[in-house]
């Protein structure tokens, strides 16, 4: 079973077939809450991890643009590369959709979780189509900071990160204030070149008025970084002014 709901509709997605016996079960969503909701309901040896390095736009007229077909990077939570990834990752990439089994997919999947929070949030108070956020310095500086603060908590969190789509948070970590707005600029005129057509889905469901799904993956790192004691402040910020302009 493929979960491909908003993660704000898990729960009631997850009831209508708790019932059922899978082999394997995996969400392509947003956020790392996923995996965990999943073994809940379904027994910790059924799921596989999962990274959707993709990305669509449902259009007013019903049609889907596919954007962005980089890959989908399936595995097995324990670290092992196992034969159901590989056997489901074919079957997927030969549908036209690239797939690839890899042994770490919770570095994977916390890798793009946390570059994947600063342009969910920034999309969705700017509004703004993908690389004009980015190139922006006024919102590439923001993209930066809490790229920096999404990083300490997976390391407070003892979880590997590796620079990777969407953003490569490791180097931004890394580098000086200007150098590490350079790499978000860079990042924002290959979307220009490549996918200038690219919106987050945030800036989809504003535009649409649809629900967002802030609480179960901004909401969720916040949770987590209180556990933890890593403050987070740009991301409390911005998570605060979108609760209040998006109930």
């Amino acid at each position: 079973m493929i979960v491909a709901t908003k993660a704000i509709d898990t729960p009631a997605t997850l009831a209508s077939v708790g019932h059922v016996r899978f082999d394997s079960v995996l969400s392509v969503q947003n956020g790392v809450l996923k995996d965990e909701l999943l073994a809940r309901v379904f027994g910790p040896s059924s799921v596989l991890g999962a990274m959707a390095d993709f990305s669509g736009e449902l259009t007013s007229s019903g049609e889907v643009k596919f954007t962005r077909n980089v890959c989908l990077y399936l595995g097995d939570e324990t670290g092992a590369l196992s034969r159901r990834a590989e056997e489901l990752a074919r079957v997927v990439d030969a549908s036209g959709v690239r797939s690839k089994a890899v042994p770490d997919i919770r570095t994977r999947e916390w890798s793009k979780f946390v570059g994947w929070i600063p342009l969910f949030l920034v999309a969705a108070l700017t509004r703004q189509i993908t690389w004009k956020f980015l190139v922006d310095p006024q919102t590439a500086v923001v993209v930066v900071r809490m790229a920096r603060e999404t990083a300490a908590l997976a390391t407070a969190l003892q979880i590997e990160i590796v620079d990777a789509s969407p953003l490569p948070v490791p180097s931004i970590v890394h580098a000086t204030d200007e150098a590490a707005m350079e790499i978000v600029r860079g990042i924002g005129k290959t979307f220009l070149d490549k996918s200038p057509e690219h919106r987050m889905s945030s800036q989809q469901d504003v535009l649409r008025g649809s629900r967002l799904e802030y609480v179960e993956t901004l909401g969720h790192a916040l949770e987590l970084s209180r556990e933890v004691g890593v403050p987070m402040p740009t991301l409390d910020i911005g998570y605060r002014i979108l609760a209040v302009a998006h109930p």
